[in-house]
C-alpha cells in the first residue's frame, strides 16, 4: 500500500533519474524504470519449521534433485522472506538429494555487491551421497528413506547395500508405526 510521499518520490526519481544518480553514486547513464510490485512474485519454500512458541527460530530444508543455475538466489529469497515475515533468524539448509544436483558453485555461501552495498548469505548443505545411511536409519522413521540415497559403506555397492536398508525401513515401519501410515 503506497504511502502520502511514495508517489510524489517515484515521479521525482523517474522523471529526474539522472539527477539521482548523481546525488547518490549511482551508474551513469541510461536507466530504465522496473516494476516494482512484487505481489507477482511467488516463493514458495519447500518446508519450513518453526522452533518455540512464539517462534524464536526457523529452519528452512530445501530439497534439490536436479541442477538449477538460480538456486543460490531462491534459497537467499526464502530466507530473506520468512526474515521479514516472523522477524527470527533463519537457518537455510540445502538438501541435495543427488549428484546430478551439485555443482562447483555451491558453497553454501553466496556473496554480490554493487554501489557500496554488500549482501552475504550463508547456506548448509548436505550431499546425501557423502552421508553414512547409518545415521538416518538410526534417526526418526521420517529420515530413513533418505537412508537410501546415502553412501555405501566401504567395500560395498549401493545395489548390495538397497536390500539391507529396505529391510531394515521394512522392519522398523512395522515394529514403530501405525499400518496405514507404513503403507
Amino acid at each position: 500500500m503506497p504511502h502520502p510521499f511514495d508517489v510524489t518520490m517515484k515521479e521525482l526519481v523517474i522523471g529526474h533519474a539522472a539527477d539521482f544518480a548523481a546525488a547518490f553514486g549511482l551508474p551513469s547513464g541510461v536507466s530504465t524504470e522496473l516494476n516494482v510490485d512484487l505481489s507477482t512474485l511467488t516463493a514458495a519454500t519447500d518446508v519450513a519449521l518453526g522452533f518455540g512458541d512464539p517462534v524464536s527460530e526457523i529452519a528452512d530444508l530445501n530439497f534439490q534433485t536436479g541442477p538449477d543455475p538460480h538456486l543460490e538466489s531462491r534459497l537467499l529469497l526464502y530466507n530473506a522472506a520468512l526474515h521479514h515475515r516472523f522477524q527470527v533468524s533463519v537457518r537455510s539448509i540445502l538438501i541435495l538429494l543427488r549428484p546430478s544436483a551439485d555443482h562447483p558453485s555451491l558453497t553454501g555461501e553466496q556473496v554480490y555487491s554493487g554501489g557500496g552495498g554488500r549482501v552475504e548469505f550463508r547456506y548448509e548443505i548436505v550431499r546425501l551421497w557423502h552421508e553414512s545411511p547409518e545415521a538416518f536409519l538410526r534417526g526418526g522413521v521420517g529420515l530413513m528413506p533418505l537412508a537410501t540415497l546415502c553412501q555405501p559403506p566401504q567395500g560395498m555397492t549401493v545395489e548390495e547395500m538397497l536390500p539391507g536398508i529396505i529391510d531394515e525401513i521394512g522392519r522398523r515401519l512395522t515394529a514403530e508405526v501405525a499400518r496405514p501410515e507404513a503403507v
